[in-house]
């Protein structure tokens, strides 16, 4: 953008967004050339609705149209919109390959990891066997209640309590576990030992009897969404302030920072998996439509729910 005059590079921005958002087409790494320098090209996987992009005079190019107003960006939309229909049918093929060959792969791990489990069927007992236990997510209910009499100026430190060590329990258990799985480490879900996995795939038994076979406790931490990863910034952050805060004011404020950054996340448009599904429950739907509920509320409680998010953002 910065080779771009301001007023092009919104005309750029305008042209990658409608790509983006009408045609599903993303914008690739660039690639360098001697005629052209940089190089941009638009589409999905190994499929391209738009192959040549650069930057030149004052300009961008898209394919060999130079657009530098409005009149010639029409024109650039309009060749991308000639060209949509066999890239869409080009993408649909792509895809549906691409599901086919998933489905295969998903097929033999799943056969293979069933003769593992079969040559381990002798010595597993099932009582005691990949018995997990994760720290329950936040029901909305909860929240929404609490938020609710937040705004009604009912201060129900009994209730912050509830929703703030439900959220601290979840985050501290996938901070600690997520740490140790990263090591190839499990805390026993029985006793809290610490086990260490010689191979993926074997028996790991606990001095208190319980089995484990890390495979499955690490597809256990995935599929129950443990907090851990890209967002553990945020989930931290949130243990280190809730330990030691003290009375209602400082609570809510905790609880509300992150549910706020919940709601920039959800915002962001980065792909990748919502934060909010790690600590609340439902589906990435319908926590994103309870977030934004928590945001904006009902007419009755917009303003003092918005109101609450401004003073989040004030102490941030």
């Amino acid at each position: 953008m910065s080779f771009l005059p301001e007023n092009v590079g919104m005309l750029y921005q305008k042209f990658s967004r409608y790509l983006s958002r009408e045609c599903n087409a993303g914008c690739k790494p660039p690639k360098y050339t001697e005629t052209y320098g940089w190089v941009y090209s638009f589409g999905r996987y190994n499929i391209n609705l738009i192959n040549q992009v650069s930057m030149q005079d004052g300009a961008f190019y898209v394919q060999e149209l130079r657009v530098s107003d409005e009149a010639s960006l029409k024109k650039a939309i309009e060749t991308a919109a000639s060209m949509y229909n066999d890239y869409k049918e080009r993408l649909a093929l792509t895809v549906a390959e691409k599901i086919e060959k998933q489905k295969h792969r998903v097929q033999k791990r799943r056969e293979k990891d069933q003769d593992e489990l079969n040559a381990l069927s002798d010595v597993i007992e099932s009582e005691r066997f990949n018995k997990f236990r994760w720290s329950p997510k936040l029901r909305k209910e909860i929240l929404k209640r609490l938020y609710k009499k937040d705004a009604m100026g009912i201060q129900d430190e009994e209730l912050a309590d509830e929703v703030g060590y439900t959220l601290y329990a979840r985050c501290l258990q996938g901070r600690d576990e997520g740490r140790l799985k990263d090591e190839g480490k499990l805390k026993c879900h029985n006793c809290r030992e610490i086990l260490q996995a010689k191979t993926r795939t074997g028996l790991m038994i606990c001095t208190c009897g319980h089995q484990y076979i890390f495979r499955d406790y690490m597809k256990s931490f995935r599929t129950e969404n443990m907090p851990h990863g890209g967002a553990a910034a945020i989930f931290g952050e949130f243990i280190t302030n809730w330990s030691r805060a003290k009375g209602y004011a400082e609570k809510m404020r905790l609880i509300d920072n992150l549910i706020h950054e919940f709601h920039i996340n959800l915002n962001s448009g980065v792909k990748g998996r919502f934060v909010g599904i790690n600590l609340i429950e439902g589906t990435k739907k319908q926590i994103g439509a309870f977030i934004l509920d928590l945001a904006y509320g009902d007419t009755e409680n917009k303003e003092k729910f918005k109101s609450n998010l401004m003073k989040t953002t004030s102490v941030q």
